[in-house]
């Protein structure tokens, strides 16, 4: 929220991966790609994804997800 007040016309697309753990915690997480423009995004989205908890399971999982950003209309 942050960088949308800085650039309102905020947008791209940032590759993120990380491991979920089989306790459901998550570790080793990366960014791949970032279109943005914007580097301020990336430790954002890799501490909000870091606290993030999953269901338990048997083995650990790998996770690649993009996070697509593109102004609204309505933000102010």
């Amino acid at each position: 929220e942050r960088e949308l007040k800085n650039n309102s016309s905020l947008a791209g697309k940032v590759l993120a991966t990380w491991t979920i753990r089989p306790d459901g915690s998550v570790e080793s997480t990366r960014i791949k790609q970032n279109t943005t423009g914007s580097r301020a995004l990336l430790p954002c989205i890799s501490k909000a994804v870091s606290s993030w908890r999953f269901p338990a399971s048997k083995s650990s999982a790998d996770v690649e997800y993009p996070f697509v950003f593109r102004p609204s209309e309505n933000w102010r």
